[in-house]
């Protein structure tokens, strides 16, 4: 048993070669991309949160003064992210109030609602690439 647990390590471990990417190649790569946040959800473990401020969980403010979201298309940003879709629903107003249209972070910020309420990650996905949001001629993240 000791022999394959370590064969089963040495295949994990070594995946093989990996590839080589250059910074030029990952900046054409984020110019080009569209991050796409799903951030429509009810967040039912801070839903009494939530519900008595008519946020969404995304807008919470953290220790920092921060939300998460902000914090996160910051982070993209400076990695060369330019253009993002915010997939929502619940509480969907709340999350376009704090990030509008994302000029005041430097980006591109556009919506696909969900109709009729939060579908899931796979449901506003696919909501989303069906309306036009999330473009099929981009990766997407």
């Amino acid at each position: 048993m000791e022999r394959a647990f370590e064969s089963l390590r040495k295949a994990i471990s070594h995946p093989g070669r990996s590839s080589e990417i250059d910074q030029d190649d990952v900046t054409r790569f984020a110019a080009n991309s569209v991050v796409a946040f799903a951030v429509g959800g009810l967040g039912s473990r801070m839903q009494r949160s939530t519900d008595t401020s008519g946020t969404n969980k995304s807008v919470m403010k953290l220790p920092s003064g921060d939300t998460m979201l902000e914090y996160s298309i910051r982070m993209y940003r400076e990695a060369g992210f330019r253009a993002f879709v915010a997939l929502v629903a619940h509480q969907a107003q709340s999350i376009v109030e704090l990030v509008g249209d994302g000029t005041h972070l430097g980006v591109q910020i556009a919506y696909s609602h969900d109709p009729g309420g939060p579908v899931g990650r796979g449901g506003a996905n696919r909501n989303a690439l069906a309306n036009g949001s999330i473009p099929r001629s981009h990766p997407t993240i």
